[in-house]
Parts: C-alpha cells; sequence; structure tokens
C-alpha cells in the first residue's frame, strides 16, 4: 500500500520532485516551478486547489492536482474541482496508484463541501475515469466558424432566446475561470456586454504555408440573448479568420450556434460528490476550462 497524503503546494523541494516525476512520466521536460504554481492555485476560488502525492518510501511514485473553482447553481456559488496535472511513475504504472489517489481525492474534497470533480481526460485516464472511478462522460461539441461576412452568420441562431430563470442549470464562473487563465497567458481577449460575458484567445496555426489566426472561445456567460449578438458582433471584429469553439454537449449557451459537430479528441467528464447537481440538465462550460487551454 502506498502512502498517499495531501502537500503544500508551496514546498519548493516537494515542487520539484513532481515536476521531475512529471518529466519521466511524459518522457517531456520538466515544467517550471512557478509554471506549475501558477497552473493549480486560482486564488479567488471559494475553497483551495489541492495537490496529492504518493509515496513508496521515500520514493514519489504518483501526483494528481484538483484545481479548485467555483460554479453557480440558482445564484449561489458551489466549490468544484478539476482533476489535471496526473503522473505516475513509469515503474509504477499499472498499480493502480492513479485510482487510489482519486479515491482519496473523492473523500477529502466531499467532507470540504466540494460538489463535483470534472475534468477534460486524455485517452490513456478517460477509461480509468468512466470504467474504474464511476465518473459520468458528457459529449464535447465542436465548431469552427469561418470570420468571413458573407458565410460565418450560417453557424448562429439568432432566433434563440436564453432563459436565465431555468433552475436546472449549473455554470462555472466564467470572470473567475479568465483572470486565472491571465496569469499563464497575459493576451487572454476579454469582451462584456451589460452582464454577459466572453473570454478566450488567439493562437496562430500553420497550414499549407499560411498563418492562420484563430480565436478559441474559453467560455461565456450570456444573460440576454441582445448581450449574445452584441458580444458576437465584437468577437467577429478580432483579427482572426476562424472562430473556434469546444464545448460541452449540455451547454445551454450551445442553442446560439448551428452545425455542431462531435469531437473526436475531447470529452468531458463528472463525479458527484453530493446529489446538488443530480437534477441539472445543462452544465454550462467550454474548453477555457481545461489545465491545457
Amino acid at each position: 500500500v502506498y502512502k498517499r497524503q495531501e502537500v503544500d503546494i508551496n514546498d519548493a523541494r516537494l515542487l520539484v520532485k513532481i515536476a521531475e516525476l512529471i518529466s519521466l512520466a511524459f518522457n517531456q521536460d520538466k515544467p517550471e516551478i512557478e509554471f506549475l504554481k501558477k497552473n493549480i492555485l486560482c486564488e479567488e476560488s471559494s475553497l483551495p486547489s489541492i495537490f496529492l502525492v504518493a509515496f513508496d518510501g521515500d520514493h514519489l511514485v504518483g501526483c494528481n492536482a484538483f484545481i479548485a473553482n467555483d460554479f453557480c447553481v440558482n445564484q449561489e456559488f458551489v466549490p468544484c474541482f478539476q482533476s489535471c496535472w496526473s503522473a505516475t511513475h513509469p515503474e509504477y504504472q499499472g498499480q493502480g496508484i492513479f485510482i487510489a489517489i482519486q479515491q482519496e481525492a473523492k473523500n477529502i474534497l466531499a467532507e470540504r463541501g466540494g460538489s463535483f470533480i470534472y475534468g477534460l481526460p486524455n485517452d490513456a485516464s478517460h477509461p480509468i475515469f468512466v470504467k474504474k472511478l464511476n465518473f459520468f462522460e458528457v459529449d464535447c461539441l465542436f465548431a469552427r466558424i469561418p470570420n468571413i461576412p458573407i458565410i460565418r452568420n450560417l453557424w448562429i441562431n439568432k432566433s434563440f432566446v436564453i432563459n436565465r430563470g431555468n433552475t436546472q442549470t449549473i455554470e462555472v464562473n466564467e470572470r473567475q475561470i479568465a483572470k486565472f487563465k491571465k496569469n499563464l497567458n497575459s493576451n487572454i481577449i476579454e469582451m462584456q456586454v451589460g452582464s454577459s460575458y466572453a473570454w478566450g484567445k488567439i493562437q496562430s496555426r500553420k497550414k499549407f504555408n499560411l498563418n492562420i489566426k484563430v480565436f478559441t472561445l474559453g467560455g461565456m456567460y450570456i444573460n440576454t440573448s441582445k448581450d449574445f449578438l452584441t458580444i458576437l458582433n465584437e468577437i467577429y471584429s478580432l483579427d482572426c479568420h476562424f472562430i473556434e469553439i469546444l464545448s460541452c454537449k449540455s451547454n445551454s449557451c450551445n442553442n446560439f450556434f448551428k452545425n455542431w459537430k462531435k469531437s473526436l479528441s475531447h470529452r468531458f467528464i463528472f463525479y458527484n460528490l453530493t446529489n446538488v447537481q443530480n437534477n441539472f440538465q445543462n452544465i454550462n462550460l467550454m474548453k477555457g476550462i481545461s489545465d491545457t487551454f
């Protein structure tokens, strides 16, 4: 049985070991210590993020971060946690360390008042979450809209009227997430109209020797349909060739758009720590929530 414990994210010596473990597990360069801390500590969340590790004696063999984010239910905030920065030492993979850390996290986060654990797993961890850890899965929808005036509105549903009185919706605090992401990327773009809000980033991608600029919508909160059209015009005015959206299938904001496709490389997973969201039809979050955004 491997020793599992919560660690202080500000412990520089341990963070060095965690960075080395991540490097070994994924055969990549070690992440910088400050980069790890910035990715994990969302200072405005109502509960702190946690980092769990597993030891074999004094040897660090596994780790997993759980980033705290606040979601809104009926105008009240509830704390939720994103599972990410998972790594198991190559010599210990297949020995249940990842599962043990996740089970420990369920107990700790439930005791501290967390509502649910969620994530966007990779192909390796996805079947473990769904088949062995009892997470439920929601598809990720994908849309890429050419920012060309004559055709871009073919992807827009201008007749949709959002119902802000819908009590079957749980939604992430988008402003909190965007501020968190700005710690890593000062070029995050924000748009606000009244109490409605959207954010994202522009990336350059090479294709056919061309430099293609893509604005990826990180997330949005829409108070009225009129606000959406105003924010949409702000997005259209950005210096980009495409607008890209990856969104949880049950996101009520998806109704503002058309021509969705199911993403083959992304999916959302959730684990209920309480019954607070069992009766909710809509879980409003987009790709911007991901630790890799």
